[in-house]
């Protein structure tokens, strides 16, 4: 996955159509990471696993066409300025998903805390989704 893309899109390069178009193919991931983890939480232990994973998969796909239908309606109703602040929300959602994994896995590595608990460490994902947008707007204004 290559960020430099999402930040080019956030530009509204080449077109803002297509940086539009961009930003909403890579909102999909962590909206369907999600819907696989709503997934997971709506089967219970003793079912079987085809009940998993189709409702993991139905859970995925809802969850990425419907985010990315979202972005697009943004776009077409209020223009490319909230798409662009949402570029900069992914760009913190996937650098804090990259940190948070990184802290779950070394957490876990470690023996330090169970694997249940580990995953609080994945709270960084929010954290960057809201730091970025504000680091830049911050930055805009120095």
């Amino acid at each position: 996955m290559d960020l430099s893309e999402l930040l080019e899109a956030r530009q509204g390069r080449p077109t803002e159509s297509k940086a539009a178009l961009k930003i909403a193919t890579f909102a999909v991931i962590p909206a369907a990471m999600l819907g696989l983890l709503a997934g997971t939480r709506l089967v219970g232990v003793g079912d079987p696993i085809v009940k998993l994973l189709l409702v993991c998969s139905a859970g995925a796909f809802v969850a990425g066409i419907g985010i990315a239908l979202l972005v697009l309606a943004v776009y077409h109703l209020f223009g490319f300025r909230p798409v662009a602040i949402l570029a900069d929300a992914l760009t913190g959602g996937f650098l804090g998903l990259l940190s948070g994994g990184m802290v779950a896995l070394m957490l876990m590595w470690l023996s330090i805390v169970q694997p249940d608990q580990a995953l609080w460490a994945l709270l960084l994902i929010p954290l960057g989704t809201l730091a970025v947008p504000l680091f830049r707007t911050w930055g805009a204004r120095s």
